[in-house]
């Protein structure tokens, strides 16, 4: 019988055959409602062979089929190397292990080390299945969390517009219930971004990596390396061309941030007269976010004024001042950014703060 379910499985599941298949073409295998048949009958007969108590369904089998592609594709399948990823890709590669192993010695302890493998294997599946689910709809969180802010602004402001955007937040909500279920409606309720234990880790690792950044800038400015003041300038006025269209803006916007004069400025290594423009300079950039942001932001937008202007007054060094200025400048510039386009991209909102310019 082992025998004749070898020569089935060479058809079925040939391990270097499956390993040759690119990612779309071993999808589209495993998703084949004939080979799910075929391959369940296959897999139903090798347990009533093997005397395990272990029987396949149509899920099963597909949850079972989903290990060569962690196996052979994982770099596609999962999108962070977490602890909770490469556990999935260890338990795998220890299923197909131990699958390959029941045709070159179908001993007990082998079908018994078979059915717990898969066992554990399908409880984890389920458990990664649920989180990716969750990861996935982040994204769509955050965009609808946005979108609410935007609609209450346009409320407020009696703009009817704000019922297009409610389509859209049905649509979103939709869309985070097909894909995460209830879980993802109750973060959507807790108003929530789902965040997992095993990721604090790679969380803590971005942080350190965007402190060590601006750590390096700051260290820069004090050693009188100013080169990346005008490169920061230059990609702040990249952003706000993108925004805005209206000419007129963009001509006196470019007149005041003229890279070729702050560069001469930086090089007259006059302290007092790189503090004073500075200032002015900041004072000026950090006035235009009123112009661009929606009204729920400048309450944020004022105490980020006032604590400029308090380490101005307070005589803080200018790599601390530059430093906390493009920081915080640049986060607000992403979010002024992302909110505008997607308005430009999914609306015909022509009263939009960036388009009165």
């Amino acid at each position: 019988m082992m025998e004749s379910l070898s020569i089935e499985k060479k058809k079925l599941l040939d391990y270097q055959t499956l390993l040759k298949l690119t990612f779309e073409e071993l999808s589209k295998y495993i998703r084949n409602n004939e080979n799910i048949e075929n391959i369940k009958l296959f897999l139903n007969n090798l347990m009533k062979t093997l005397n395990l108590k272990l029987r396949f369904n149509n899920k099963t089998v597909k949850v079972f089929l989903t290990v060569y592609l962690f196996v052979f594709h994982n770099d596609i399948v999962v999108q962070s190397k977490d602890d909770f990823n490469q556990k999935m890709i260890t338990l795998s590669n220890e299923l197909v292990l131990m699958f390959e192993k029941l045709f070159n010695n179908y001993s007990l302890n082998n079908s018994l080390k078979f059915e717990k493998d898969f066992n554990n294997y399908l409880n984890f599946f389920n458990e990664w299945k649920r989180r990716d689910s969750l990861i996935i709809i982040r994204p769509i969180l955050k965009s609808y969390f946005e979108l609410e802010l935007l609609m209450n602004e346009f409320k407020k402001n009696n703009n009817n517009d704000y019922l297009y955007i409610e389509r859209k937040l049905r649509s979103l909500k939709n869309n985070i219930k097909m894909i995460a279920g209830d879980d993802g409606l109750e973060y959507l309720n807790k108003r929530q971004i789902p965040v997992f234990k095993n990721e604090k880790m790679y969380t803590d690792v971005e942080k350190t990596v965007h402190k060590a950044f601006w750590d390096v800038f700051q260290e820069n400015i004090e050693n009188n390396k100013l080169d990346q003041i005008t490169k920061f300038l230059s990609e702040v006025k990249e952003m706000i061309h993108e925004m805005i269209e209206n000419k007129n803006f963009l001509k006196e916007f470019d007149e005041n941030v003229d890279i070729s004069i702050i560069e001469n400025v930086m090089k007259s290594n006059q302290p007092e007269q790189l503090v004073l423009f500075m200032f002015t300079f900041i004072k000026y950039l950090t006035s235009l976010l009123y112009k661009l942001q929606p009204p729920s932001e400048d309450k944020n937008t004022k105490l980020f004024e006032e604590n400029l202007e308090k380490m101005f007054s307070d005589n803080k060094k200018n790599s601390e001042i530059l430093r906390y200025f493009f920081e915080n400048y640049f986060k607000k510039l992403e979010v002024i950014k992302k909110v505008t386009l997607y308005i430009k991209k999914n609306m015909n909102v022509q009263k939009t703060k960036i388009e009165e310019i």
